[in-house]
């Protein structure tokens, strides 16, 4: 097309912003126009600082009520000590016997 300024291909940003704003448009959510200036739609100054205030108020609080966890005392047992389970336990026996009976058959 002879008539028309050759244009650079579009970067990847742009093509990317311009899948949103069709996404969005497609969706019913066009691009309004921007608020004004002097209205923060949040919040006013007076409520950002009674906002800081309690959530500082807040936060000194919850540090003096916050301690350790408290746990029951409890015994460990001793590495060298094996507890065993009472199939354990009657295996063993098994096995004692057994040995016995070997030996007294020798």
């Amino acid at each position: 097309m002879p008539g028309r300024a050759e244009r650079p291909a579009p970067s990847l940003a742009q093509n990317i912003a311009r899948g949103w704003d069709c996404l969005l448009a497609n969706i019913g959510l066009r691009p309004g126009a921007a608020l004004p200036a002097d209205r923060n739609v949040l919040h006013f100054d007076e409520e950002v600082q009674a906002l800081r205030r309690r959530s500082a108020i807040a936060a000194d609080e919850a540090r003096r009520q916050a301690a350790p966890t408290r746990t029951q005392s409890r015994e460990d047992p001793s590495y060298g000590d094996t507890v065993r389970s009472a199939n354990e336990r009657a295996y063993a026996e098994d096995a004692k016997r057994f040995r016995c009976q070997q030996r007294k058959r020798n």
